[in-house]
């Protein structure tokens, strides 16, 4: 009876709809207080459910002399419940379909406003790489590589980060802050133009990265912490602070890869 009552419940009838009809099932003509009794339904609610099933034309009423009696429909007419809910669903997709431009309208306009969403750890790493990798256009960069070395998290998988902006066709310019200048120890980014400069002179705790309308920061301070920008102006903004940085830096040798 309880696998029945699960295949009813399935259908769209709620848990004492169910039991209430499997009852008429086995009395039917019935009287309310048998069948609430065999529910094990109080006789009022019994009342409401067996009006609910009518209009779900699944259980009829009948009298016998003065007293209303209550007859479960043959269990084929439970094909009805779902035509019945068909008929809704698509009633439903067309009344979606029709606010979907308004709707779409809301989005839009919520889409001019900044988006900043954070993450932690390896996972966050992973998925703010992806997010950056739905971008088009030139990456423009700024990292501290000591803080960035130092964290396990940010290396692994760096390489197969590499290989798929290779792949892509990704290029990159990148200003490299270090304590100890050192070319030979700055990873070779695919298709890219890389200046190393002095923490010392530039003190750079957080990593920057730029494509497209997205901002990418990495926190090195505490536990790895990344934030996403999703905004033009900030992303044109910050772009254009790079590139002023770039220029500042011209007298720095040009590392290309």
């Amino acid at each position: 009876m309880d696998h029945l009552t699960l295949e009813l419940t399935n259908l769209g009838l709620s848990e004492k709809e169910a039991t209430v009809y499997l009852a008429l099932l086995e009395l039917s003509p019935a009287a309310v207080q048998d069948v609430a009794l065999k529910a094990g339904v109080n006789r009022t609610t019994t009342y409401l459910l067996v009006d609910t099933l009518m209009k779900r034309g699944i259980v009829s009423v009948t009298t016998h002399g003065k007293k209303q009696l209550f007859v479960a429909e043959p269990p084929e007419r439970l094909l009805t419940v779902l035509r019945l809910q068909r008929r809704e669903l698509e009633e439903k997709e067309r009344e979606l379909m029709a606010a979907i431009p308004l709707l779409n309208a809301i989005y839009n306009a919520k889409n001019e406003k900044p988006q900043i969403r954070y993450f932690e750890g390896a996972e966050g790493v992973r998925t703010v790489r992806d997010l950056l990798a739905e971008e088009t256009g030139e990456c423009v960069q700024i990292v501290p590589m000591d803080s960035s070395e130092a964290t396990p998290t940010i290396v692994d998988g760096r390489a197969d980060y590499f290989d798929g902006l290779r792949a892509d066709g990704v290029s990159f310019r990148t200003l490299v802050v270090m304590e100890s200048p050192d070319p030979d120890r700055v990873p070779r980014l695919p298709n890219a133009q890389m200046r190393v400069i002095s923490a010392k002179e530039f003190p750079v705790h957080a990593e920057m990265t730029v494509r497209g309308s997205t901002v990418l920061l990495f926190s090195y301070k505490s536990n790895l912490l990344s934030v996403v920008v999703k905004s033009e102006e900030f992303a044109e903004t910050l772009r254009a602070l790079f590139n002023l940085a770039w220029k500042g830096t011209a007298d720095v040798p040009t590392l290309v890869t």
